[in-house]
């Protein structure tokens, strides 16, 4: 049996019932929250979203970055499974939460035309209840290895999102929506990657192509922060950084390539416990749409041998004692071209399912992949700025760590 067949059958198996946020005991101790996100769940999740089979530039100055009246911050909180976050939008003035996803490009959304009852008690797009409505006849078709696929066809529309107007965006109304997907409570999804969306067979700008065209938009990035589950929702910005929050720091900025249709950056060390480890050549992007942390295959023993960490064939993923003290948590750093990123020991423990012996751990093997992937659990510990134009350097990311 293949490791994807394997994780497929793991599903089946946990289901989605323990979560992921932990606080520190009194005596140093890990202590278990009772939430809902599983580990293996998302690992297989996040996987099959990317098709993975299983075996610094000049910083612009803070004040360059002018909020425009118009721009507001978009709350962004987890999601009732604590699995992925959701930010409102308006879509032809009807109300929706939304995966606000970095690692796609398509917008879409559950609809009235939303067929078996797929939305289930999701709010839906109603293009007959939109004035600016407007059909079109291409269509859009995402489907993944594990047979999840959402389709359907494409409205022009209004859409409002931190305070931004955009006429004419491309609303893509789900039709048929299956698979694991249905797992997560979210209206639809707002992607904001950027690669080319799958709409067909017209050429279609995506929402940060359209983003990049508003002349609302004070400077042509947006950010986001996201919170853990003890915390306060965090938010997303567009258009402007917020000043309040990077103080006096600089944030550090480095070069982004689009290649892979992702927001790909140099990561070339790792750094466990002190020890750095070289790494040259190697990519990473960060992903607000996956929950884990995905990394090349040889840094998994030295993170999790210390907290007498193994790879399990059952979950066929990377676990821990939850009796596992703090201080034996390892320091890891993966950084983003130069920057920086010291996890906090609470980003590196999912809970499983039904077991209260063991956590999965949120940074796992990449797989065949050729690059890393930086999920919700890396950015929880920056503040990120994803710049799409505010110099003649091309895409940048740049980030503040976290207090």
């Amino acid at each position: 049996m293949t490791l994807l067949s394997t994780l497929l059958c793991l599903l089946a198996v946990t289901g989605v019932s323990l979560s992921v946020p932990v606080t520190h005991g009194t005596k140093g101790n890990l202590v278990r929250r009772e939430v809902e996100i599983d580990g293996p769940t998302e690992y297989l999740r996040a996987l099959v979203k990317k098709g993975i089979n299983p075996t610094h530039p000049r910083a612009i100055p803070i004040d360059e970055h002018i909020r425009r009246r118009a721009a507001t911050a978009v709350p962004a909180a987890l999601a009732p499974n604590l699995a992925s976050y959701q930010a409102p939008i308006t879509i032809g003035g009807q109300s929706f939460l939304l995966d606000f996803d970095t690692g796609s490009p398509d917008l879409w959304v559950y609809s009235t035309l939303t067929e078996d009852d797929a939305a289930g008690n999701r709010s839906v797009y109603d293009p007959k209840k939109s004035s600016t409505s407007v059909a079109t006849q291409d269509t859009w078709d995402i489907s993944y290895n594990d047979g999840t696929q959402a389709s359907g066809v494409v409205f022009y529309d209004t859409i409002t999102v931190g305070g931004i107007t955009i006429t004419d965006q491309a609303v893509e109304a789900a039709v048929i929506v299956t698979g694991q997907i249905l797992n997560n409570p979210s209206d639809g999804l707002l992607g904001l990657s950027p690669g080319p969306n799958t709409i067909e067979p017209d050429i279609v700008p995506t929402t940060l192509q359209n983003l990049y065209a508003s002349p609302e938009m004070g400077a042509r990035l947006f950010t986001c922060a996201l919170t853990r589950p003890n915390e306060p929702a965090g938010f997303f910005t567009f258009g402007y950084i917020d000043t309040a929050l990077v103080g006096s720091a600089t944030p550090a900025y480095t070069a982004v390539t689009s290649d892979h249709g992702y927001w790909e950056f140099a990561s070339e060390f790792a750094e466990i416990n002190g020890q750095r480890f070289d790494r040259t050549g190697n990519t990473a992007y960060a992903d607000t749409g996956t929950t884990l942390i995905m990394i090349a295959d040889d840094l998994l023993p030295l993170i999790y041998g210390p907290v007498g960490g193994f790879f399990d064939d059952y979950y066929q993923g990377w676990i821990f004692p939850t009796s596992a003290s703090v201080n034996e948590i390892p320091e890891i750093v993966l950084p983003a071209g130069n920057g920086v990123v010291t996890l906090n020991p609470e980003d590196l423990i999912t809970p499983i399912a039904e077991n209260q012996t063991y956590y999965y751990g949120s940074i796992q093997s990449r797989g065949d992949a050729t690059y890393d992937v930086f999920g919700d659990y890396w950015l929880r510990n920056v503040y990120a700025i994803w710049d799409f134009g505010t110099t003649t350097e091309g895409l940048r990311f740049g980030f503040v760590p976290r207090e």
